[in-house]
């Protein structure tokens, strides 16, 4: 037998057994041929790869993950890494560790064998520690005696989207098919097929959701296990979970964790809420998913992300493995060639390469289209709206709802406008711009309409990043921790305002419903105002209140700091213009004339 092995000392004396074509960048990765190259990945575990081939592992026996720990971007390329073998103890995987910012995609596994003794064990990766994973695929068997064991990733504190796994799972506690613990993070329009086996918290597709996100996703797994097993979800702990499906038939059982009621909603039509048991025919009966706002090739209902295919008497497939692609975009996706979005056919494609850089070349009107998700689940690139605004945003779903869902550390957000947007949650979480924010958002605005149940803001459901130069207006409606601009806050909110209607029931605020400091003034919130006669409240966390006269007098934001256009006391940017005593201010891109 051969063993997969590294000549690690080979690296101290730097020596890198084969070189590689490319230059590790985004824009020039990369290029992996062959078996060799693709072990030199762990020399440089933070660069940029992308597959060129088909590769043949047969032979090779790894004890270690082939790569253990990753924090770069790896494409596939619609190419298939076939016949990994791995016997070895834990955080097993083609993967053993995904790091925060890490970025796979387009990547196809098949005939993987992977046997451990040990915790965190998945056919793509033992562990997702904050990284994205999207449009890719496992196919094979997992077998552990440990916990935390998923086809595709054992533990999942990231980002899966449109990805599955086939074949067996088995472990001890916390399996699932694709998934075996999934925290605090998200699955969207994923699934698993086969079979899954263990004893405790054991799901078709997620052993254990622990306040995790799972959407538009369903299993045909066969499941089995002691305590806490599932159709859909093993054990679920404050978790989210809606429009998602398992069989009652192909898993033996009648019952999930998370589940809604476990039968088909008023009309005939499969609930939104929750994850629903359904009987084969109806687990292949394309309605099924479209009533529950699945975004499929040819419709444009339900969202343009084209995410799945349908074939009649059969389960809904993933459009991305039959060499579908979203539409081609002009640019590189790089920070000095980013790819441009014209249409809002190229804004459903943002989710393909989340990692990217992007910019606007137009306004976009999405009336008469639907989401009921996140346009953008989750995002750690960079968004210049490049002056250009984004019209009539509709979105009708359960959490975690806004044009990103998660704005990751390091993603940035800035120069947009969304206008006549309508966002209707039954859960939490929920913005205009976002749902979540740890990244940057600067010089953008939001007007419309934003509800929900817990957390919820005009621009921002939950802040823990940065907000400057922002407004929003309309109405910002929930039952607890509901702000004009930001929900709930723990970073930083600089030069900011919001003058739209607030209704909540505990914890609301003007500019912001709650903060990390309680109820006292928040100090990461930085000469920001909320128009106390326009929202109906005189209290907020944060931030100044003022009447409308004020907040349409320009010496109000000269005198806190703002940079205005024809002054230069407060900087040269010339960030905001107001037309005094008629309107608040403006952002100066907003000026037809500019």
């Amino acid at each position: 037998m051969k063993e997969g092995a590294y000549p690690a000392l080979a690296v101290f004396a730097g020596n890198i057994p084969f070189e590689l074509k490319g230059a590790g960048t985004r824009d020039n990765p990369y290029m992996i041929t062959d078996a060799n190259e693709l072990g030199l990945i762990c020399y440089r575990p933070m660069a940029c790869y992308s597959l060129t081939a088909d590769i043949d592992l047969s032979g090779i026996t790894w004890s270690t993950a082939v790569v253990p720990w990753f924090s770069g971007s790896f494409n596939g390329n619609q190419f298939c890494v076939r016949s990994l073998k791995i016997i070895g103890a834990d955080y097993l995987g083609f993967f053993g560790t995904m790091a925060p910012g890490a970025e796979v995609t387009n990547l196809r596994l098949e005939d993987v064998s992977i046997v451990g003794t040990g915790d965190y064990i998945g056919g793509l990766t033992g562990e997702n520690d904050n990284g994205s994973i999207s449009s890719s695929y496992v196919v094979g068997e997992i077998r552990a005696d440990g916990s935390s064991i998923g086809g595709l990733v054992g533990r999942n504190d990231g980002s899966i989207l449109s990805s599955y796994f086939t074949g067996t799972v088995s472990g001890k506690n916390l399996i699932g098919g694709l998934v075996g613990v999934n925290n605090y993070c998200s699955i969207r329009s994923s699934y698993s097929i086969g079979m899954v086996s263990g004893d405790y918290s054991v799901g078709g597709l997620v052993g254990f959701n622990d306040v995790g996100i799972i959407r538009s996703s369903y299993s045909a797994c066969a499941v089995s296990g002691k305590n806490n097993i599932g159709g859909l979800v093993g054990q679920d702990l404050y978790g989210s979970i809606s429009s998602s499906f398992w069989d009652k038939e192909t898993s033996g059982l009648t019952h999930s964790a998370g589940g809604a009621d476990g039968t088909i909603g008023r009309g005939g039509t499969p609930s939104r809420s929750g994850s629903i048991g359904l009987s084969t025919t109806q687990m292949q009966d394309i309605n099924t998913y479209l009533d529950a706002g699945w975004d499929f090739v040819g419709e444009t209902t339900n969202g343009t992300e084209d995410l799945w295919k349908f074939q009649a008497g059969t389960y809904p497939s993933l459009a991305a493995f039959s060499r579908m692609v979203p539409v081609e975009l002009q640019g590189a996706g790089t920070l000095d060639d980013p790819y441009l979005i014209t249409d809002v056919n190229e804004l459903g494609s943002v989710w393909f390469h989340a990692m990217a850089h992007y910019r606007l070349a137009a306004d976009i009107d999405l009336s008469n289209i639907d989401w009921c998700n996140a346009v953008v689940p989750w995002f750690g690139g960079s968004f210049d709206g490049n002056g250009f605004r984004i019209l009539s945003l509709h979105i009708q779903g359960g959490v975690y709802l806004g044009l990103f869902g998660i704005l990751v550390s390091g993603a940035e957000v800035t120069n947009l406008g969304l206008q006549d947007i309508f966002i209707e949650g039954i859960g939490d979480c929920i913005g205009g711009l976002a749902a979540d924010n740890s990244g940057s958002i600067s010089s953008s605005y939001c007007i419309g309409s934003v509800s929900g149940n817990d957390t919820i803001g005009g621009m921002v459901g939950n802040n823990s990043g940065s907000i400057s130069s922002g407004f929003s207006t309309g109405t910002v409606s929930g039952k607890n921790t509901v702000g004009g601009l930001v929900g709930h806050n723990s970073g930083c909110i600089s030069s900011s305002y919001s003058t739209g209607i607030v209704h909540g029931e505990e914890y609301i605020g003007g500019l912001i419903g709650d903060s990390h400091a309680g109820r006292v003034p928040d100090p990461g919130i930085i000469a920001s105002f909320w128009d106390i006669e326009t929202s109906g409240l005189t209290e907020s966390p944060g931030g100044t209140g003022l009447v409308t006269a004020q907040m349409q007098d320009i010496d109000t934001y000269l005198d806190s700091g703002w940079d205005f256009v024809g002054e230069t006391e407060n900087g040269t940017d010339d960030i905001w213009w107001i037309l005094e005593g008629q309107d608040y201010p403006r952002l100066w891109w907003e000026a037809d004339d500019n």
